[in-house]
Parts: C-alpha cells; sequence; structure tokens
C-alpha cells in the first residue's frame, strides 16, 4: 500500500442548518470553561467556528447525526487559537464533562492527541487527517485518499476547457499536497486524453503557509486572475480565491472561477465551480457508531477512498458547461477498477515509495505536457 502514514453544526436556536437533538447541544469558546457542559460527545475545532463550511462543520454533522438517532448528548468546544495549549485545555475541559469520544478535525491536532491519549486512557479520539505519534488503542487516524479528488479536479477543469489553471494551498501538510499533486496529474492525465500540446495547460502553484482568510492572500489570487489565471483550486483556505473570484468578475469583462475543497463549497459563492470533496460527515458518524457497537479498530491508521465513495466533486451542484456526467463517471470506473493506475498517483508522504513526491519541484518534471509555475514551495 502507498500510504502507511503518520475526516451545521447543530446551531442552538431552532434554524440550525443541522438540528441537535438529544442531550446537551451547546458550544463553548474560549479556554476552559467554568460551566463544564455534560456530553458523552464532543467536538473540538480547530479555533474556526463550528459552522465554517469545512471540516469543523462537516465534522459536527456526522457527530449531530447519531445524536438524533440515539439521543446521546453532544457538545462542542471551540479554542481561541490554533495551539496544542488550547486544545488540550478544550480536551480537558470534555473529559470533565463525561466526554467519551472526541473528535479532533484537522491535521493542527496532532501534538495534542499524541499527550491526550495517555493522559484519558479511556477516551476515544477520532482523528481526522492525521494519525498521532505512538498512536494507541483509543485512538485512530482518520486519512482520506486526498490526490484522488484532486486528480478529479485537475481532470474536470481541463476537460472544461480550462488552460491556465492555479493551486493555491494553505500549509504544506500532507493532505494540502496531495489535493495539489492530485490536481496536477488530473490536468496532465486529461491533457493527454483531447491530444493537447507540451505546455498548452499551464499551473500556478503555491502555499501561502498558513490556514487562515486574509486580504493578502485574496490580493494574491486577484493578481493570478489578471495575469490569465481561469480557476484556481484553494485548497486549505477556499475563501481566499472565492474573495477573489468574486471581486474580479464584479469589473471583468469575462468570468474566471474558483474549486472549493473538503465539501461542496458550491453556496460560497456563485463562482465555485465545483469541489474536490472528502465525505467526513458519513466517516464521523460511522466511526462514533462503531465505538459504541465496539467494533472501533484503534491504534492505527484507516484511509478512506474513491471505493468508499469518500472521494468525489459534486457533480449536481457544479457549474460545468463541457465536462459531463458521463466524462465524470468514466474517470470515476477508472479509478475505482483501475487499481494500479490509482495508487501511481503521486502523493506528499514522501515515504519512500516510488511514486512518491516530497516537493512539488520534484513532481513537475514527471508531468508529461502539464508545466507548472511554482510560486512559492
Amino acid at each position: 500500500m502507498k500510504k502507511l502514514l503518520s475526516l451545521l453544526m447543530a446551531v442552538l436556536m431552532v434554524f440550525a442548518l443541522v438540528g441537535c437533538s438529544g442531550g446537551n447541544n451547546g458550544g463553548n469558546e474560549g479556554g476552559e470553561s467554568s460551566d463544564v457542559i455534560q456530553a458523552e460527545i464532543v467536538l473540538v475545532t480547530d479555533a474556526k467556528s463550528v459552522d465554517d463550511k469545512g471540516f469543523n462543520q462537516y465534522s459536527w454533522e456526522g457527530v449531530v447525526q447519531y445524536a438524533k438517532e440515539t439521543g446521546v448528548s453532544t457538545n462542542y468546544y471551540m479554542p481561541t487559537e490554533q495551539t496544542t495549549e488550547q486544545y488540550l485545555a478544550q480536551i480537558a475541559t470534555a473529559v470533565k464533562g463525561g466526554a467519551k469520544i472526541i473528535v479532533c478535525p484537522g491535521y493542527l491536532f496532532g501534538d495534542a492527541v499524541a499527550e491526550a491519549q495517555f493522559t484519558y486512557p479511556d477516551v476515544t479520539f477520532i482523528c481526522i487527517d492525521f494519525t498521532p505519534a505512538d498512536v494507541q488503542p483509543n485512538a485512530l487516524g482518520v486519512l482520506f485518499e486526498e490526490e484522488e479528488s484532486g486528480f478529479l479536479a485537475g481532470y474536470a477543469a481541463v476537460k472544461e476547457g480550462f488552460r491556465n489553471l492555479g493551486f493555491d494551498g494553505a500549509m504544506a501538510v500532507p493532505a494540502v499536497k496531495n489535493f495539489g499533486y492530485g490536481y496536477l496529474v488530473g490536468a496532465d492525465y486529461a491533457a493527454k486524453e483531447l491530444g493537447l500540446a507540451k505546455g498548452d495547460v499551464n499551473v500556478k502553484y503555491s502555499y501561502t503557509g498558513e490556514f487562515a482568510e486574509k486580504p493578502e492572500f485574496v490580493t494574491a489570487d486577484q493578481g493570478w486572475y489578471t495575469d490569465g489565471t481561469e480557476v484556481i483550486f484553494g485548497c486549505g483556505s477556499p475563501r481566499n480565491a472565492f474573495e477573489a473570484a468574486d471581486k474580479f468578475n464584479a469589473t471583468s469583462d469575462h468570468t474566471v472561477w474558483a474549486i472549493g475543497v473538503d465539501t461542496d463549497c458550491s453556496d460560497q459563492s456563485e463562482y465555485v465551480i465545483t469541489s474536490a470533496m472528502k465525505n467526513l460527515s458519513p466517516v464521523v458518524y460511522s466511526l462514533i457508531k462503531d465505538v459504541y457497537a465496539g467494533t472501533f479498530e484503534g491504534g492505527t491508521s484507516k484511509y478512506y477512498n474513491i471505493n468508499q465513495d469518500a472521494s468525489a466533486l459534486p457533480m449536481a451542484s457544479s457549474k460545468f458547461q463541457n465536462f459531463t456526467e458521463a466524462d465524470y463517471e468514466a474517470i470515476v470506473s477508472k479509478l475505482k477498477t483501475d487499481e494500479a493506475f490509482r495508487t501511481s498517483l503521486p502523493t506528499g508522504y514522501g515515504n519512500g515509495e516510488a511514486n512518491d513526491y516530497v516537493s512539488v519541484t520534484e513532481l513537475a518534471p514527471k508531468l508529461e505536457l502539464v508545466t507548472v509555475d511554482v510560486v512559492k514551495e
């Protein structure tokens, strides 16, 4: 196997995106709370809101689904900053409130859970997008084959007719690299199918270095659009690309587009053409169900891929004009049935296997037709 490394919100009002039933479904923000809420299942956000239309929201929806069906009590905590100390403080508060399961969505929780799994051996930790060091039987690393949905996004973009693409990644962590490398290979594969020439498709490629929405990142993406980029895959903090597309299109005589990540981002901008998705909610739901059924397989990493429908584009909400449902079904079928092809997709883990590349600079020369302008490694 190619990788062995180290996955709304129940709003507290009637008009919630997803309703919370069963127990206490509140939310605490900030440091250790004096008002400890009793809850069996707790989600600790990565310092973003639980309705962030990303990892936090869709992981929380999996929690809420289980609560609605069983009546088990749930709660979420939002740290004030993205630090190990804050994450550990929220975990401690959750345990004081009787948490039996704690869902930690995101790579940044790695150090906190590496410690907490020993401190609280009777608590189960569901670790989305990371595996803690020295993972224990009460923790499970939930990982995705992001390169698959990245591949689908790049493939669809070139099939749609785009020739100048962008990849605006956040931190250069394995999950973001996987999306980006898949995106490049998907674009290259589509270029070969279309009989294009070397250099007909170009991709600007960059990492911002942080998971954040900032004016300067929006400005940088606007600059790409001004220079001719037609579509940007905003990977990690996609709203930078969405806002840049909105602003550019407000004054331009031609339309540019953005690609969302992790979840269906179509409601965040009219210029989101599609999203490279992970199906987080059903995965979180199924793992919670496993805990209560006594079938939870902790102490390892578990990968979810296209064969579990964990990698996808949301075709129903995508705004393609040329890339058809039949095109999509054909490439998905290839990924599902051609195991050698699927597992040959490059990843960002760099574990020494032949198909793995540590940096985009190493990957770019291996593409047959697509050229890559590495703006920031």
